[in-house]
C-alpha cells in the first residue's frame, strides 16, 4: 500500500481483515466495548482513536496471523502425509460449494 494509511483507514482493514463485511461488533466485542457507538465514532471522525486501540488491534492481527500460520502448517503436513498436495484446479469438479458441507 503506498504512502501511509490514515488510522481510520487501518481500522478499517483491521476490522474487516479480522471479522469480514460485519466487523464492528464483533471489533466492539473484541475490545471490551459494551456496543458499536465508539468504532461508529472512530470511523468517522466524529472521535480520536485512542492510543491504546491500535496496539489492541494489532495484537489480534498477530494472534489471528499465528492461528493461520499453524493451521496453514497442519495443511501442509496433512498433505504430505497423504501425498494430496497440487493444483486446486485438478480437484474442483470434487469440490461441493460451502453452503452443501455438512
Amino acid at each position: 500500500m503506498p504512502g501511509r494509511s490514515s488510522e481510520k483507514d487501518l481500522l478499517r482493514l483491521g476490522g474487516s481483515t479480522l471479522h469480514g463485511e460485519h466487523w464492528h461488533t464483533p471489533l466492539a466485542r473484541d475490545l471490551g466495548l459494551s456496543d458499536t457507538r465508539r468504532i461508529r465514532q472512530w470511523v468517522s471522525g466524529s472521535r480520536p482513536i485512542p492510543a491504546g486501540v491500535m496496539t489492541d488491534i494489532q495484537a489480534l492481527l498477530q494472534r489471528r496471523s499465528d492461528d493461520l500460520l499453524s493451521l496453514l502448517a497442519e495443511f501442509s503436513r496433512a498433505a504430505n502425509t497423504t501425498g494430496s498436495g497440487g493444483d486446486l484446479c485438478q480437484h474442483q469438479d470434487n469440490r461441493r460449494p460451502i453452503q452443501e458441507w455438512p
